[in-house]
């Protein structure tokens, strides 16, 4: 090898580290570039030299440019003249895969922005960089295998318009077999599964039927409150583990459970096998640049040379459409279903199911389940369903605003909030208390940490954005030594370390608790101010009487000026104001007059008044009535 040549190692995941250290341990000289923040800490930790991301790039996260570019292009792709053949019995297959797209489209920005001005900073002569060693079920959406492949297929790319070698490390095979593994658990769950709901439908089919009968794809727990309340109405589940959350709720819901295919014979998957091949055909007909392609352009930065694989694993997946579809078609007479419930209608096979439904002419309901991006570019914009089970009026207000008739956002509330007007019991808070030794003397913040979901919109952090707002809060804690300090990151195993490394958790000192996985309206109860980056956490706590303060440093979110005018919380753009904000709830006075402004806000604007089981049950009997009529 010559010794000047200047060769670029891309590590982006901690998986890598171990390869990185044998190329290293071989005598191989790399100028080293994480893509990820964590991976740089464990860089410097295990004494590797490397190149701060921040110093050689600058992030496009937050610029409306590329923010409003990848949200017209996730909504018009499919659209377009070009790829008008991607679509069944008059249904636009393109647009189940709006929101999958967005995330996919504003990662793929992100890397060739930030990994492009990495190779103009340093110039090498030749880039190495692992594959993502994250396993993709064959189950997952098709944009997810692409997805998480972006900064390989980016540096890839950009080192053959620029004429460099690059060298992309293939996924080990231990990594492999653990995924072939995985894939062999998950066949033999799935195949009992069916063996069992197929028993279960059987003994469940017994009981006579009933006027309302509901499919649903939402979980159980959050359609259980009205469900039970209703003795005329019996469901079809799309989600077949949630029989074991139901139990006995089976035979009093005369709940059965059906796989989205569950329906597709032999004819079905002819008709889609077939159709599939003519997707794909038409797609290689276009060619390597064709016409659509500069819809794929923004800035000078061209997404449509790597978006094809993703692309094409999408026309591909036509296949699956079609049947799902066509066994849609089917359940929905099967079972006589007069009324379908969704848990979003605007992406994956939910949009799918609302079509058919649409088709059909059975009403189909959206029930909402939490406080989305509110711009008119946005996909979560738009209504697919027939209606919109809302919290309130304020939604009414909202999406009428976007060109949906008042008619079809309906004022209910939300099912699962129905509870949180009665305290919970004092004893389910001592423990907790308890457990995360909180002092009962002194004040006490819940700080909601950001969830890394890389995106350059203003509702995901990069790795890097959430370790800013991480030191923002830390700073807060420091400099109100009086509080003590709840730390509340989104529960699950994603970036776990992310939250829980020694070096995050010192940041907040001895007075901060790690609440991950505890209950969060407990967590809520005992807290006496709330900072939230989260919309859903923040409406939690108004609805328990909690203030709040929406750090939202992202300059283009403004989803709740209308709340901040009305005094119901405040909005902190920077770590002064959250500073400025945090101080002037100190006093039992100050929080004690927000609740109040909060309170009067959500009783104007919203319906959580714990009756919405029952406006919910009113609404689906009114619905299938009229349908029926």
């Amino acid at each position: 090898m010559s010794e000047n040549k200047k060769n670029l190692f891309i590590i982006y995941e901690l998986e890598h580290l171990p390869v990185l250290e044998k190329r290293l341990a071989t005598g191989e000289k790399f100028e080293v570039v994480a893509l990820d923040w964590e991976v740089e800490l464990e860089l410097k930790n295990r004494g590797i030299p490397y190149m701060p991301l921040r110093e050689l790039a600058k992030s496009p996260e937050g610029e409306r440019g590329p923010v409003e570019f990848t949200r017209k292009l996730a909504r018009t792709w499919y659209r377009e003249k070009g790829f008008a053949f991607f679509a069944h019995d008059g249904i636009l297959l393109g647009e189940p895969y709006e929101m999958p797209f967005l995330y996919y489209f504003q990662m793929l920005y992100y890397n060739l922005s930030v990994i492009g001005q990495v190779l103009e900073r340093l110039r090498p002569s030749r880039v190495v960089i692992p594959e993502s060693f994250r396993y993709v079920p064959k189950t997952a959406l098709p944009t997810e295998a692409p997805f998480v492949q972006i900064p390989s297929a980016v540096a890839r790319h950009l080192a053959q318009v620029r004429g460099l070698e690059c060298e992309v490390i293939e996924v080990p095979a231990a990594y492999r077999h653990r995924g072939e593994r995985q894939a062999i658990v998950r066949g033999i769950t799935e195949r009992l599964a069916r063996a069992v709901t197929a028993v279960v439908n059987a003994a469940v089919s017994l009981r006579r039927p009933r006027a309302i009968r509901l499919f649903a794809t939402d979980p159980w727990s959050r359609i259980a409150p009205f469900v039970r309340a209703m003795p005329d109405l019996e469901v079809v589940m799309s989600r077949r583990h949630e029989l074991l959350a139901m139990k006995s709720d089976v035979w009093r819901a005369r709940a059965r459970f059906h796989h989205r295919l569950d329906f597709a014979g032999a004819h079905e998957r002819t008709i889609a096998r077939e159709k599939a091949k003519k997707f794909t055909r038409a797609f290689e007909a276009l060619g390597e640049r064709p016409e659509v392609a500069r819809a794929f352009v923004h800035d000078g930065i061209s997404l449509w040379e790597v978006a094809r694989e993703a692309l094409r694993a999408v026309i591909a997946s036509g296949e699956d459409m079609i049947q799902t579809i066509e066994s849609t078609k089917r359940l929905l007479s099967r079972r006589r279903i007069n009324c379908v419930l969704l848990f979003s209608s605007v992406k994956g096979y939910n949009n799918i199911i609302a079509r058919v439904a649409e088709r059909a002419g059975i009403p189909c309901i959206d029930l909402q389940h939490a406080l989305a991006p509110m711009d008119s570019n946005h996909p979560y914009s738009r209504l697919s369903a027939h209606y919109l089970a809302s919290y309130g009026p304020h939604m009414v207000r909202q999406y009428a605003a976007f060109g949906v008739d008042p008619s079809r956002v309906i004022p209910i509330g939300s099912p699962r909030f129905d509870s949180y007007t009665k305290p919970m019991p004092e004893s389910a808070l001592a423990a907790v208390r308890e457990k995360l030794r909180l002092e009962t003397s002194k004040p006490t913040a819940l700080l909601g940490i950001p969830f890394v979901f890389p995106q350059i919109d203003y509702y995901g952090f990069t790795s890097y954005g959430a370790r800013d707002i991480i030191e923002d809060l830390a700073n807060l804690a420091r400099e109100n030594m009086a509080n003590q300090f709840i730390l509340r990151p989104k529960p699950g195993p994603e970036r776990f370390s992310f939250y829980n490394r020694k070096e995050t958790l010192e940041l907040f000192g001895s007075r901060a608790r790690m609440a991950q996985f505890e209950n969060l309206r407990a967590l809520l109860s005992l807290s006496d101010i709330v900072v939230s980056m989260n919309s859903t956490l923040a409406l939690e706590a108004l609805i328990l009487h909690r203030p709040v303060i929406l750090y939202l440093t992202p300059r283009l979110d403004h989803d709740f000026d209308d709340w901040e005018a009305a005094g119901a919380l405040r909005i902190a753009r920077d770590r002064t104001e959250l500073a400025r904000h945090f101080n002037g709830l100190q006093s039992a006075d100050a929080r004690e007059e927000q609740v109040r402004r909060a309170d009067k806000f959500l009783a104007e604007q919203f319906c959580f008044d714990g009756r919405s089981r029952e406006r919910m049950a009113a609404f689906l009997r009114k619905v299938v009535a009229e349908h029926q009529s």
